[in-house]
């Protein structure tokens, strides 16, 4: 864009791997494995919380530990649901 030299990865490279439903779905269908994942847009949308506790809960669209916290480690529904409330909250 400004034609000012730089290393590392294009902007839609960047773009792509801060997905990480995205990243997660491409490497699990080429065969890469991958743990176990759920990808919720918000607290309210999740009609089950069959998980197997404890679980890191944390943004889909972020790059670096952004939006990851010591409470993002959950025990259980209830602190599930509140750190993604927290999350739905503080990130667009």
């Amino acid at each position: 864009m400004l034609e000012i030299p730089y290393s590392g990865n294009n902007p839609a490279a960047i773009t792509l791997c801060n997905d990480k439903a995205l990243i997660h779905a491409a490497a699990r269908d080429v065969g890469v494995p991958v743990p176990d994942q759920r990808f919720w847009p918000s607290a309210d949308a999740v009609d089950d919380f069959d998980l197997p506790y404890p679980v890191i809960v944390k943004p889909n669209r972020t790059h670096g530990s952004l939006g990851i916290t010591k409470d993002a480690v959950v025990g259980n529904e209830a602190e599930a649901r509140a750190y993604l409330d927290m999350l739905t909250g503080l990130l667009p």
